[in-house]
């Protein structure tokens, strides 16, 4: 009789704790007066200390929100009066205002085949797995908002703090961005404006408080109580007005080991970290690192692509891809620009390509292709096109085979660049210079018809005046007879009749470089 009493209280124990291990506690209603009997781990269930006396109504209460409060009463008279059993989940606010979610079931006990002398069952606190549950939704649900880009990232960690709350009211969330060694405001949707304005843009340091001072050392900062907190010293007053007495602060740290933001929890209680609730922050940490350094890169990436297209617009240059089996071909939006097309309707095939080409260039242009699918070399090429208004455009290409499979590449990728206004402005340098060219041999012919009047004054011109004024001089100077005088007047004669002459010629010169002068002004 002892070994059987011994073994029976043993088990009892075993089974008291497996319960207890497993957050079971158990209860039982008393048929005919209806008396509520709770285990002991119940009352820790329910936070109502160990005096509590539990009846229906009262235990009915503590489920949140009528349509819980209903379900559990219609369940239990549905065991009372049909004998049917039940499992629901249903959430409660114990008696210090926490929230918890139930697991609770009921059954039947019968004395005989017409009473029933008490139905009993167990409530479970299945908060924990319940929360995660919730979180998991919770995650799911920010990440398919990420993946829409319909709210802005700030938007998205404020639903995210949002939800979290929800699920652990106790909890005032904060996210900062760090920029510059500085907290930048990103969400907290509970936390009051003037807190927040005070501490954005606050650089961070060493016992800067707690979000600070984590940023500051790459590490989690848990301060369990503000007012007494090192962390805190000089800024402490901030938080307390605003009613929180602990700050949780995970740094959130990116691949390449730099403090992107903080996480911060706050509390209105004294408390410090529990392994559940740390479970949870690393969850959000991590969460949050996956979504602002996707953030930060996707940023950084288009920054960097309207930089190229900006250099692109500038200098007229587009790249291009096309793949050989699908006949698909990939344009950056220059060139539309370059070829005057819609990218909302111009399909940038090989066939449109190819009709985009000049006449007398597409044969040309059909033999490069081939010969770089032949040979796998890069080349450079220049061609024209002619746009739909028809401008003809000039463009330097090149292209080359993109080997992911260097058995059978399947790709070509390349650039063009357009270089119209290079191209004219050679054609018109060129234009200009033979025109220099043959200005200059026109002035040289010039010169040599004006170095022949030069020659013409400078010798014929000279000659018959030489004689002329030689014989003036004799008339000037010595008395002459009858017949030297008639000689000398016929050779003053003949002298002048040279010189005039010569004078035509000269006039004759000078109208041809006029005239030559004239049409070249025209």
């Amino acid at each position: 009789m002892r070994e059987k009493t011994y073994s029976t209280t043993f088990h009892g124990s075993i089974i008291d704790k497996t319960l207890l291990a497993a957050n079971i506690g158990t209860w039982q209603i008393n048929f005919p007066d209806r008396e509520l009997i709770w285990s002991e781990f119940l009352m820790d269930i329910f936070e109502t200390g160990k005096d509590f006396k539990p009846d229906l109504s009262t235990c009915l209460d503590f489920f949140e929100g009528e349509k819980n409060r209903a379900l559990i009463a219609a369940a239990i008279t549905a065991v009372i009066e049909q004998g049917k059993d039940f499992c629901e989940t249903c959430p409660i606010v114990t008696l210090k205002g926490n929230k918890k979610w139930l697991l609770i079931t009921g059954s039947k006990a019968e004395v005989n085949e017409d009473a029933m002398a008490c139905i009993y069952g167990i409530m479970q606190d299945v908060t924990e797995s319940r929360s995660l549950a919730e979180m998991d939704k919770l995650e799911n649900r920010i990440l398919e908002l990420y993946e829409k880009q319909e709210l802005s990232v700030n938007e998205i960690l404020s639903e995210y703090l949002k939800g979290m709350e929800f699920l652990y009211p106790e909890i005032y969330g904060s996210i900062h961005y760090i920029q510059d060694g500085c907290l930048l405001r990103c969400a907290a949707p509970s936390l009051p404006d003037s807190y927040l304005d005070v501490i954005n843009k606050h650089p961070i340091g060493e016992n800067i408080g707690s979000c600070g001072t984590a940023a500051y050392l790459k590490k989690p900062v848990f301060v369990n109580d503000i007012a007494r907190a090192r962390e805190w010293e000089g800024y402490a007053h901030l938080p307390l007005a605003a009613g929180y007495k602990a700050c949780w602060s995970y740094p959130v740290i990116d691949s390449d080991n730099n403090v992107i933001a903080v996480l911060g929890m706050y509390y209105k209680e004294v408390q410090q970290p529990g392994n559940k609730k740390l479970v949870i922050i690393e969850r959000a940490v991590k969460l949050l690192q996956l979504i602002l350094e996707s953030a930060l890169k996707k940023d950084q990436l288009q920054n960097a692509n309207e930089i190229m297209y900006q250099v692109q617009d500038l200098a007229k240059f587009g790249n291009w891809q096309w793949n050989m089996e699908t006949n698909e071909v990939h344009w950056s939006h220059t060139l539309y620009n370059i070829y005057g097309v819609d990218a909302r309707s111009y399909t940038p095939d090989l066939e449109n390509y190819l009709a985009a080409l000049h006449e007398a260039d597409r044969q040309d242009v059909i033999n490069t292709l081939r010969q770089i699918q032949q040979t796998g070399d890069e080349t450079l090429f220049e061609h024209r096109i002619v746009r739909p208004d028809g401008a003809i455009r000039y463009l330097r290409c090149w292209a080359r085979l993109f080997n992911n499979n260097p058995d059978a590449p399947s790709k070509m990728i390349g650039a063009s660049l357009d270089i119209t206004e290079t191209k004219l402005a050679e054609m018109r340098l060129k234009s200009l210079y033979e025109q220099q060219v043959l200005h200059v041999q026109k002035i040289e012919l010039q010169n040599r018809k004006l170095h022949e009047i030069t020659w013409i004054q400078s010798h014929l011109v000279r000659a018959p005046l030489a004689r002329i004024m030689a014989i003036a001089d004799f008339f000037k100077n010595v008395p002459a007879g009858e017949t030297e005088e008639n000689g000398l007047l016929a050779a003053i004669n003949e002298s002048c009749l040279e010189l005039d002459g010569i004078l035509g010629t000269i006039i004759d010169k000078s109208e041809q470089i006029e005239l030559n002068q004239k049409n070249e002004a025209q």
